[in-house]
């Protein structure tokens, strides 16, 4: 009984070994392989009172408070903005076990997974903001 428990615990000690060795050969080149490229839409960023504004839409998608953004909308309009369009996006990695950054109108957004994008275009120049969490 005893040699038959050592016989099983031999095999899995060889088995564990050779498995911790090739993991660790074969997760160092897969990683070289993936490379995390930023998320970015390359709008310019926004400026007053367009990013106030903006950024009071983004945290209201963020944090689903059914608070209406109407107003918000039809208040840019009012200065001048056109095209208005809120984007929601959720990250997750593929491959890899980080998350990609995340750059909104030149702000880098570093391991966040979700996004609300305020974009428009104002005198035909496109502009965003907005906020991760």
């Amino acid at each position: 009984m005893k040699k038959k428990i050592l016989i099983i615990l031999s095999i899995w000690l060889v088995i564990s070994v050779v498995f911790g060795i090739c993991y660790k050969n074969f997760s160092h080149k897969y990683s070289k392989l993936v490379t995390i490229q930023p998320i970015s839409t390359g709008y310019k960023a926004a400026k007053e009172p367009f990013k106030t504004i903006g950024l009071e839409i983004a945290n209201i998608t963020l944090n689903r408070t059914g608070q209406n953004r109407k107003p918000f909308i039809n208040k840019m309009r009012e200065f001048g903005a056109k095209k208005i369009v809120i984007d929601t996006r959720t990250y997750q990695p593929k491959f890899a076990k980080t998350l990609p950054p995340v750059i909104i109108g030149g702000k880098k957004y570093e391991n966040k997974s979700v996004c609300t994008i305020v974009s428009y275009e104002y005198k035909g120049e496109m502009y965003e903001v907005g906020n991760c969490k």
